[in-house]
Parts: structure tokens; C-alpha cells; sequence
């Protein structure tokens, strides 16, 4: 059903390329054989060479078998994982409240080593509690993460006081000092004479 709305959606918009992005909760707890027999089908509907798919896991799951369907689909792969595990356990917790950064930064390192795998990087919610040079000397340093998506904390008007306990000053903060830290690398990297 889904596959022939995208097929709709290609041509009645003359589009080239159409992305499937999984994500939300944890899109790979629907298993491996269900996750590509959705694939199948959609591929079944939709050439792939209009058709491609992104997944943003936070990694606990993530396993060679995982890493293999992964790769041979194509997906693009994307890690949720929020800096040290003191900041990353803060918000993201198993089912039990049992914090995620161990097994998160080991499906990191697996994403990371897998040469099929098109592992595009890590998307972070932001927390200034640690510094933004602090938080990118972490992330380059000790998880060797090259690609990096920064998000401010999801709020709204009813959820703001929960999420989101730091002043707009030091959001900012955070932020110039992340961006002070990339520049510093990116000019030494691709700047230099």
C-alpha cells in the first residue's frame, strides 16, 4: 500500500528520487524479516534508482546481521547518540530507564568499521551542560565521528520546562563554541597551503 503511494506521489510530481526515512522510537525493533520484507515490497512497487531508504537508530540493535541486510538495501545509515555517556544518559534510556550509551557506541564502532555500510553519522540532541568544545572534542576525539547533525532539545509550549532547562544564552554558547571547534579542524584540514 505504502509502495504504490510513493509510486503515485513519483509520478504525479515528476519526481526523480523519492528517500524512506525510518526513524522515531526505534525503528529497527520491528526485527530484521519484517524490516526486509518492507523493503522488498516498496522495491517491489518502486525502482530502487528512485527509490532509497535511511534509517536513524540509536544502535543498541545494530549486529553484523543487521549491518549486512543494511548494506545490501543500501540504506543509509544515521546513529542517535548525544555526546559522553553522563550527557547521552540523561535523555536516552532503554525500557527499563537504563541508560543506552554503552550499547549505542558500540553499534557506533560496528557502523563505523562496516565497509559496505553507508553510515553517514551521528545526529545529537544538544545538552549545554558540557561545552560545545568539550562535546566536539569527545564526539572527534574519542568516538572518531566525522559527520555530526546537531538538534536543539524537541519541546513545545507544554513540554519546555522539562526538556529544556538551559537559558537561551547558553544554547547559544554551546553552539558558537561547536562551531569555533569544527572551523579550527576544517580550515586545518582544508585550508592550509
Amino acid at each position: 500500500m505504502l509502495g504504490l503511494r510513493i509510486n503515485e506521489y513519483i509520478e504525479e510530481y515528476g519526481l526523480e528520487h523519492v528517500i524512506v526515512t525510518f526513524h522515531g522510537g526505534e525503528p529497527l525493533l520491528v526485527g530484521k524479516r519484517y524490516f526486509k520484507e518492507m523493503l522488498d515490497e516498496l522495491l517491489s512497487i518502486c525502482s530502487a534508482d528512485r527509490l532509497g531508504f535511511t534509517v536513524q537508530t540509536n544502535g543498541t540493535l545494530l549486529d553484523n546481521e543487521w549491518i549486512e541486510l543494511l548494506a545490501r538495501y543500501k540504506v543509509n545509515v544515521g546513529i542517535s547518540l548525544d555526546g559522553p555517556r553522563l550527557i547521552n544518559d540523561r535523555w536516552r534510556v532503554d525500557h527499563k530507564g537504563k541508560g543506552t550509551y554503552a550499547e549505542a557506541t558500540r553499534g557506533l564502532v560496528l557502523a563505523q568499521s562496516a565497509a559496505d555500510l553507508r553510515f553517514r553519522g551521528v545526529i545529537t540532541v544538544i545538552d549545554p551542560s558540557i561545552s560545545g568544545r568539550e562535546y566536539y572534542e569527545f564526539m572527534t576525539s574519542e568516538l572518531c565521528v566525522e559527520r555530526m547533525n546537531i538538534l536543539l532539545p524537541d519541546a513545545d509550549h507544554d513540554t519546555m520546562s522539562t526538556y529544556v532547562k538551559s537559558s537561551l544564552n547558553e544554547f547559544s554558547s554551546f553552539l558558537m563554541e561547536l562551531f569555533d571547534e569544527w572551523w579550527k579542524d576544517y580550515t586545518a584540514k582544508f585550508c592550509s597551503t
